[in-house]
């Protein structure tokens, strides 16, 4: 009878260590995840004096679970935040530090997602992934949140030293002329009056050009109507329609969809969709599947004062039982510039004021030790 009982024991022992590993073993197995490849590995930010057209990072999103293997038919949402606001060093596009780039959603057959992206600024972008299952799916939703940085490019720092050499230079040949030219007495005099000469110019010069801004934004307006453009027949099948604005402001993001009208086939649709600058850059790009009786709507953010055009071009799938003629329309946006905040000139201003002040002490004083 012992025997027994101390057989049964090591049985429920045994089970009871089984149970634990597996519990223990499933709580340290690795989740579903999402894998972020970027190319070109250096990432440059947008530069307007380039010589040649820029060129826009590739962003692959890649849904794997636990054990690696790509997710099938989920739905993928993404979100592109700018880096944070520095007023101190701020970028050249200031307007559009600190905001949401992109939004979207889009059906991932294989669990991949990929966009052609312009980052426009330096510093570490957000991107906020979430992966929701489709019907028909077991993949539970989960969300990741990935980073990527982006370094300034050399030619601005090089730049930048070049300018405050020649502003240094400017205040030390100021300071040396006035230096030669006033006495001992009136050396603090000349001083005074010479550093509240450049405050005051300074300050009519800011008061002008913030004058002429805010002329040009008053006269430019805010009001965007809603409008609808439709873009294509599909041989008496559907109608496809780019739901917009026709115009957009810089660093506020711009909604956009592409809708389906009276569905009346079960097949998907493939489209594929760009937004290029007027010069022929692309600001973003993306293909995709629209899904039957299913809109694909997205929300983008421009940095650039110009014009620009969103292209689409919708073909139908490999397995849609019915298939119609590829067809390509487009749509031309008018985005609104808007001038920088008055505290990034104040601060901007500052440091020439300061490079030029700096300077003009350093001739005067150099001249009144030469004496």
């Amino acid at each position: 009878m012992r025997k027994i009982k101390s057989g049964l024991l090591i049985v429920l022992a045994c089970l009871i260590s089984v149970a634990c590993y597996n519990i223990w073993g499933y709580s340290q197995s690795p989740s579903p995840t999402v894998q972020l490849r970027v190319e070109p590995q250096e990432i440059i930010p947008f530069e307007a004096e380039a010589k040649t057209l820029p060129q826009s990072a590739t962003l692959t999103l890649q849904a794997v679970d636990r054990l690696g293997n790509p997710l099938k038919a989920v739905n993928m949402h993404l979100t592109i935040e700018t880096p944070p606001k520095n007023p101190w060093f701020t970028t050249d596009f200031p307007i559009v530090e600190g905001i949401k780039l992109l939004e979207l959603e889009s059906f991932a057959p294989d669990g991949e997602l990929k966009i052609k992206q312009m980052l426009p600024i330096r510093g570490t972008y957000s991107l906020i992934v979430q992966v929701k299952s489709v019907e028909g799916s077991e993949v539970l939703p989960f969300e990741e949140n990935l980073s990527l940085n982006i370094g300034e490019n050399p030619v601005k720092y090089q730049n930048y030293a070049i300018l405050a050499l020649i502003l240094l230079g400017v205040g030390v040949i100021g300071g040396t002329i006035i230096g030669k030219q006033s006495g001992a007495e009136e050396m603090s005099t000349t001083v005074r009056m010479v550093l509240s000469g450049l405050v005051v110019v300074a300050i009519i010069v800011l008061l002008l050009v913030n004058i002429q801004a805010e002329k040009a934004d008053a006269h430019s307006g805010h009001e965007h109507s809603h409008s609808r453009q439709s873009l294509g027949k599909i041989e008496n099948l559907k109608t496809i329609e780019l739901v917009s604005n026709h115009s957009a402001i810089v660093g506020k993001p711009a909604s956009f969809k592409l809708h389906l009208l009276s569905p009346t086939t079960q097949s998907d649709i493939n489209f594929k969709l760009t937004t290029k600058q007027e010069e022929g850059w692309t600001a973003f790009a993306i293909e995709g599947v629209l899904k039957q009786e299913e809109d694909f709507s997205w929300q983008e953010s421009f940095f650039d004062g110009s014009p620009h055009t969103i292209e689409v071009e919708v073909s139908p799938a490999k397995s849609a039982k019915q298939q119609f003629r590829p067809f390509s329309l487009q749509q031309e946006i008018d985005v609104e510039a808007v001038a920088p905040p008055l505290t990034r000139r104040l601060i901007s201003l500052g440091y020439m004021t300061a490079f030029v002040s700096l300077g003009f002490l350093g001739g005067l004083k150099s001249t009144i030790l030469k004496r």
